[in-house]
């Protein structure tokens, strides 16, 4: 469990709730961010949503979309991006050239992860945010530290929950010579080719399906994997993650990041802000009416 309670409050916070192989109801999945952009931006917080996000998941696209004149003042809350690409047009397009092997990976029918390939899920998004909307270019690369975390996790026998063990586990058990040579055969191969490829998560499942095809404990190794996965996005931004409390328990306790969820007893946690707001009155729900102009206000006053 991640444990980590440094506070870095210029520091900014990277929505993982945005990320739509985290959210299980799409309707709540709106409200929720809606919730937590409005809180964080009247809070005074610098909070960065994904780009990619918004082909991806119906309840980003329409919580952004709610508050886009919010993330077009150019100070909070952001969309994050790649370090060369300044606009959604740009992002897209780059993002689209690097997955266009997608279309050939081999995936599970309800896979959480086929969204990657930009124009699977039918979104429109250009007819809800303009394509010249600015996006914020992260620090590093994601998929770069996406890759070390995931073989430094293939490679760790020591600690719970990793890649390694939860392989492991799958080939039938962890102290089996055949299960830990199956291991060492799989996440070696998949450490080569990791080099060779743009590495995704999508590509993470099509790999294990194509080597063993019983293989029985793939939810737990993409669970997991998606925890590296965003926290490679908050060691990127430089920032803070903000996730679901299933993949913050995911989440190595290593990382030089600050991680935390609804539940969190953390002065960054916008539900702990709102319950003790709560107390004299004001309601959640309160929060996701008021409008743009009412937010910025707002701001301004507390600012």
């Amino acid at each position: 469990m991640v444990n980590n309670l440094r506070f870095d409050f210029d520091a900014p916070i990277y929505l993982g709730t945005a990320d739509d192989a985290a959210q299980e109801c799409h309707f709540s999945a709106e409200i929720s961010l809606n919730f937590e952009i409005t809180v964080l931006t009247i809070l005074g917080f610098k909070t960065i949503i994904g780009a990619p996000f918004l082909w991806q998941s119906w309840a980003t696209l329409i919580a952004v979309d709610q508050r886009i004149k919010l993330f077009d003042n150019l100070v909070e809350p952001r969309l994050g991006g790649r370090q060369d690409t300044f606009t959604l047009s740009d992002y897209f397009y780059q993002r689209k050239q690097d997955t266009k092997s997608l279309s050939n990976l081999t995936l599970r029918h309800n896979s959480l992860f086929r969204s990657e390939s930009p124009g699977w899920v039918k979104l429109n998004w250009q007819n809800q945010i303009a394509p010249t909307t600015q996006v914020d270019p992260r620090i590093e690369s994601v998929e770069k530290i996406f890759r070390e975390l995931f073989i430094r996790d293939a490679e760790d026998e020591i600690l719970d929950d990793t890649i390694r063990i939860a392989t492991s586990h799958g080939f039938g058990s962890t102290y089996s010579r055949v299960a830990r040579n199956r291991t060492d055969s799989l996440l070696n191969a998949l450490g080569e080719k990791a080099f060779t490829n743009h590495f995704s998560r999508a590509f993470v499942e099509d790999f294990y399906l194509r080597e063993d095809a019983y293989f029985s404990n793939l939810d737990s190794v993409l669970l997991r994997t998606s925890a590296l996965y965003q926290a490679a996005n908050g060691l990127a931004h430089q920032g803070s993650l903000f996730t679901t409390p299933k993949l913050f328990q995911k989440i190595p306790s290593y990382l030089p990041l600050t991680v935390l969820h609804r539940y969190s007893i953390s002065p960054l946690n916008p539900y702990l802000f709102a319950d003790v707001l709560g107390g004299i009155g004001v309601t959640k729900k309160s929060w996701n009416n008021l409008n743009d102009i009412q937010i910025s206000h707002i701001t301004y006053h507390i600012s």
